[in-house]
């Protein structure tokens, strides 16, 4: 018995030395830094292997919430190691031409707060877009496909008629 606790506690132990080895961030990530008129920013904000109460997200007032909060989880365990990313993301569009701020995201854990950086994002006519800014984004309004493409209008069942012969 005496060994069974011992073999408990050292395991419990070296779970908590090499747990706290893992990459512990708080990070947002952006489509693009400048979108054209009817284009469409995603925001996405990362959080790696942290345990939070709130979050908040900045404010948004600019923009038309397109899509969001969209929530993403995963947890992964290899070789005894777990890893878990939650990410929240945004589909945003501008309402008016010029340059907007994106404030910081703020991220309560039972320890600290944590902040996120603030971004720039300018938006210009759709045809003042550099070459190489317009193929990043892929959220391209003209480029948007309907989800269920029709080959053919919908049409009336024909009923079907049954002849009796006399």
């Amino acid at each position: 018995m005496k060994k069974l606790i011992l073999i408990f506690v050292l395991s419990v132990g070296f779970t908590a030395i090499y747990g706290q080895d893992q990459d512990v961030s708080f990070e947002v990530t952006y489509s693009s830094d400048s979108i054209g008129l009817t284009e469409i920013l995603e925001v996405k904000y990362t959080i790696k292997n942290m345990d939070f109460t709130d979050f908040q997200p900045p404010q948004m007032d600019d923009f038309r919430i397109i899509g969001g909060p969209n929530t993403s989880t995963s947890m992964r365990i290899i070789n005894g190691e777990s890893s878990k990313v939650v990410s929240f993301s945004y589909l945003l569009q501008a309402k008016d031409l010029g340059t907007y701020v994106l404030g910081e995201a703020v991220l309560t854990t039972e320890d600290d707060v944590h902040n996120t950086t603030w971004k720039k994002i300018v938006v210009v006519p759709n045809d003042q877009r550099p070459e190489s800014a317009v193929n990043k984004n892929k959220y391209k309004k003209e480029e948007m496909e309907p989800l269920f493409p029709r080959s053919q209008p919908l049409r009336k069942p024909k009923k079907k008629r049954k002849i009796y012969g006399i």
